[in-house]
């Protein structure tokens, strides 16, 4: 039998939360594009919390050139965008009545990652068929 620290190192670990496979399907150039060229406007529309939006621009104004190689600065970039959808997801309603396609659209992702956040911070409450499943955090 597990106990109680095992299993939440296990569902909280680090691979867990951040999987490198899902970490891969996130789309980052628009936003490094947006961060490059400091347009307020195209970083408002790629990345929707205020706070997620601050700590990656002021990131990206001190650090980000010091990260060591090109795909430690992409799997950065990509992490502020996948804790961008976490806080969004977090600030939902309670009941998601949305399906994965509707939520990556609104995310503006992939929708393998809103397939993962689901499955890994939401509970069908009610489920229907094909994309009109209903989901409950």
């Amino acid at each position: 039998m597990i106990n109680l620290k095992e299993k939440r190192s296990s569902k909280y670990s680090r691979d867990r939360l951040l999987p490198r496979e899902i970490i891969d399907e996130i789309s980052y150039k628009l936003t490094y594009e947006g961060l490059k060229n400091q347009d307020e406007e195209r970083l408002r529309t790629l990345i929707h919390c205020p706070q997620v939006r601050y700590l990656l621009e002021e990131f990206f104004m001190t650090r980000f050139e010091h990260l060591s190689s090109k795909d430690e600065k992409k799997f950065v970039l990509r992490g502020f965008i996948y804790l961008d959808c976490l806080v969004a997801f977090c600030r939902m309603s309670p009941e998601i009545n949305y399906s994965a396609e509707d939520l990556a659209s609104k995310f503006n992702i992939n929708s393998l990652v809103v397939e993962h956040l689901l499955e890994n911070f939401a509970q069908p409450s009610v489920i229907m068929s094909g994309a009109d499943s209903k989901q409950t955090q």
